[in-house]
């Protein structure tokens, strides 16, 4: 009798690099903790979002919540890339970036995610593995 094995690895998006400081940060593998604190720190984002354009300090405070939530994925791959070291060490358009490329891998993760745990595309790759393990019985 055969071993059924199961690749895990399979559901792991195709990579994405971004380079800051002449560092490759991976943006699209987001880890499940990362996703869950960025799902926390969502409805501090939204609510601000409301606000920023009727309060600078709110537009402020929105920023600094984008940037800490870059943080959570530079500071795992990098542990001095905290949301103060972003701060300081990045211009504004690189952060603005830096943002939307994070923000993007987020939001792709938790899309990704279904009632199963994968896409569609990943499931089947996992099916087609698990039927030719099979196969060869």
């Amino acid at each position: 009798m055969g071993t059924a094995i199961v690749n895990l690895d399979l559901l792991i998006p195709e990579k994405k690099v971004l380079i800051l400081d002449g560092k490759e940060i991976n943006y699209s593998v987001i880890t499940s903790g990362i996703a869950l604190k960025f799902i926390e720190m969502k409805d501090r984002l939204i609510d601000l979002a409301d606000d920023v354009k009727k309060d600078d300090n709110k537009a402020k405070d929105s920023f600094n919540t984008s940037a800490e939530i870059c943080a959570l994925v530079t500071s795992a791959q990098y542990e001095e890339m905290t949301k103060e070291w972003l701060l300081e060490h990045t211009v504004l358009l690189q952060l603005k970036k830096l943002i939307e490329l994070i923000t993007e891998g987020i939001m792709a993760s938790l899309e990704s995610f279904n009632s199963d745990g994968a896409t569609s595309k990943e499931e089947e790759s996992i099916n087609d593995a698990e039927i030719k393990k099979k196969e060869e019985k």
